[in-house]
């Protein structure tokens, strides 16, 4: 969003930007891993029940696509 944003209506030219490599979605986890890291750190953030439960099954999450 915040390079769209800068972006605007310019051309990527103008810009001197190219388009990177479409990667592979089979291989993105959506940040979860970070999400997971952040929590450990900072495990005061585990107090927080919306926060546990989103890492508790996020956990599960990650250990499941891990088996596949």
């Amino acid at each position: 969003m915040m390079n769209n944003l800068a972006k605007g209506n310019f051309t990527l030219e103008q810009l001197g930007w190219t388009l990177k490599e479409k990667g592979d979605i089979r291989q993105w986890d959506g940040l979860s891993k970070l999400f997971v890291q952040a929590a450990e750190r900072d495990v005061a953030l585990l107090d927080i029940p919306r926060i546990n439960a989103y890492y508790r099954a996020t956990k599960v999450m990650l250990k499941a696509v891990k088996k596949r």
